[in-house]
């Protein structure tokens, strides 16, 4: 089996990087080995980072802003749809884990519980079109209305197998500097949706982005399952993927609406040490479910 895995910004997948060498280091992934790695951006960006085997399969890892040309915004949303499926067409991948960081949602903020540090993981997916709201985007990805999607052929055995074994696949983790969550936890479930804001390329927009997002999906498709983080990155690769399953995961760095406060001033150490337990999770899930892939997850 062919397993994909594209890491968003290039510094996610810095911390990213960290968190599975750090593992490497500790000798506590033997069984995911590393083949090779290549980390230079430029003729050979469409090589894979690093490749890994885990018994019978292989693993081929990317950073999706590596696919873009200098000077490139890696936040056109249209770009990187054309670069991600030229990608994939290139890879022929059997399953795909899309790695971003993420805001949290006010479902769970209602809680009054941060959820900044922990990953959230799953299949399904909501895009909407922002674009209105950036006036200046050079990104024009078109978004059918009600665009949601969920992979049918991951099985909800496996995020079973994920929560059961949540202890040990989040062993590692750190808290982040900022309104980190009390307890680091991974969430993993079939009904969670990533809701994913497309064409926004001025941060600042965000701020009317995000709310105008979630608030469509809550009033117009809550039957679809329950949204979980707010992103730019998962619904994008779910679009060129087509048939090809993709699980998400989200290493949560900032509350609901709540960026100027969390990552804005802060904005390395927030994404890195979230990237960081990204890496430290997916390194970890696919060790200890090594034996449980099989033919498909």
């Amino acid at each position: 089996m062919k397993i994909m895995i594209l890491v968003n910004k290039d510094f996610e997948y810095a911390g990213y990087r960290a968190g599975i060498e750090k593992l490497m280091m500790l000798n506590k992934i033997p069984d995911l080995k590393m083949v090779s790695r290549d980390w230079s951006v430029g003729p050979s960006k469409n090589r894979p980072s690093c490749i890994y085997k885990l018994g019978k399969h292989i693993i081929r890892e990317f950073c999706i802003s590596y696919l873009f040309d200098a000077g490139e915004s890696t936040s056109n949303s249209q770009k990187k749809l054309d670069l991600v499926m030229n990608l994939i067409d290139e890879e022929s991948p059997d399953y795909i884990i899309s790695v971003s960081t993420s805001e949290s949602t006010p479902c769970k903020e209602d809680r009054k519980r941060s959820f900044n540090g922990c990953i959230f993981m799953g299949t399904k997916f909501f895009a909407k079109d922002c674009r209105k709201l950036d006036s200046a985007t050079q990104s024009h990805l078109y978004v059918p209305e009600g665009w949601c999607v969920q992979n049918s052929s991951i099985c909800a055995n496996f995020f079973d197998i994920v929560n059961k074994k949540s202890k040990n696949i989040a062993d590692g983790m750190e808290a982040v500097p900022h309104h980190p969550a009390n307890k680091l936890t991974i969430f993993a479930n079939t009904e969670y949706v990533s809701l994913g804001i497309i064409n926004v390329m001025d941060y600042s927009c965000y701020e009317k982005a995000d709310p105008e997002t979630y608030n469509e999906f809550k009033n117009n498709y809550s039957s679809e399952g329950e949204p979980v983080c707010l992103e730019t990155t998962h619904a994008v690769v779910k679009m060129a993927a087509g048939q090809i399953p993709v699980l998400f995961v989200s290493p949560i760095v900032d509350r609901y609406n709540q960026f100027k406060h969390d990552v804005d001033n802060t904005w390395g150490n927030q994404n890195a040490i979230g990237s960081y337990n990204a890496g430290i999770v997916v390194a970890n899930m696919l060790e200890i479910l090594k034996d449980k892939l099989k033919d498909k997850l």
